[in-house]
């Protein structure tokens, strides 16, 4: 009883993530719509993450946090530091709405362990700049892939252009009049 009274209030504190919208006509005042993919090698095993079944939509997802700044994520995590976050399924394309100015990716993270205090999650590094032009509607940022251990030490991390399919695949979706803009981030260089 007390392990589930726990993982219910871990979860309620949770602020609501991005917004998901299929289409540059799904957006609202303000924003634009931001199309990515997340990719982790080796995958996301099952068995890594233990998870209550209140935070099941989770197994699997790359929570990947937004801000104005590139400030690196802190830890340990508490509730609130989940907002302005993405769900990213790893390796398929995700497409949301976010507010229309330039931001940075600050980093990610995989939920590992939730089932009871402490938590514990697998951060992955971030400071990837999106800039964002007046009159942008849609932005492609690319694959941001990151290569890990099995104890989730990052080994590398690169970013993977796939603008011409993922352009053809909005054009066909969505028609001609909303185009999607490529603005592939830089992975960050790091300060010695």
């Amino acid at each position: 009883m007390k392990r589930a009274l726990v993982c219910l209030l871990l979860v309620s504190c949770v602020p609501s993530k991005r917004r998901e919208v299929d289409a540059p006509s799904d957006l609202g005042s303000g924003e634009i719509l931001l199309v990515g993919r997340i990719k982790v090698t080796p995958p996301i095993a099952k068995d890594e993450q233990r998870l209550p079944g209140i935070a099941e939509d989770w197994r699997g997802q790359v929570m990947l946090f937004i801000g104005e700044t590139a400030e690196p994520l802190p830890r340990p995590f508490k509730g609130w530091d989940y907002k302005n976050r993405i769900e990213a399924p790893p390796d398929r394309e995700f497409s949301v709405a976010v507010p229309a100015s330039s931001f940075s990716i600050r980093g990610a993270a995989v939920p590992l362990k939730l089932d009871e205090p402490p938590t514990d999650e697998a951060v992955l590094p971030g400071g990837f700049r999106v800039e964002v032009r007046p009159g942008d509607r849609a932005i492609y940022i690319g694959t941001i892939h990151y290569h890990r251990d099995e104890f989730w030490q990052i080994t590398k991390v690169e970013v993977e252009d796939d603008y011409d399919r993922v352009r053809a695949d909005c054009a066909r979706r969505w028609g001609a009049s909303d185009a999607l803009r490529k603005a592939v981030v830089d992975v960050p260089v790091k300060k010695k």
